[in-house]
């Protein structure tokens, strides 16, 4: 079979096109995975304190800037609500390294 009738045969186009758009989702899956997790805690009535520390492990490493600052503010929000105060610290000191005009970031420190 050559390429032409290949692409006409509409079954093999639909299974290239499925294939196409599970890579898509995986990637996308992939990429985000840490977002993911961290909003389902955060919408979780009782965070997981194992899972909210696996988080913040993993996204203690990334760079806070002014497009993932929401993560970050998320990541804040869930420390404290397991009571991890030295670490919700270090989230926010690291939202104010990034944004030092606002004053919210020092309201939650205090």
């Amino acid at each position: 079979m050559n390429a032409i009738e290949l692409i006409k045969n509409r079954w093999a186009m639909s299974l290239v096109a499925c294939i196409y758009a599970a890579v898509l989702w995986g990637g996308f899956q992939w990429i985000y995975r840490h977002e993911i997790e961290l909003q389902r805690l955060a919408q979780a009535e009782t965070p997981n304190l194992l899972r909210t520390m696996r988080m913040y492990r993993a996204l203690s490493s990334a760079p806070v800037q002014r497009t993932n600052l929401d993560t970050f503010v998320t990541l804040g929000d869930l420390l404290e609500r397991v009571k991890r105060w030295d670490e919700a610290a270090v989230a926010w000191h690291r939202i104010l390294d990034v944004i030092p005009e606002q004053r919210w970031p020092r309201q939650r420190l205090a």
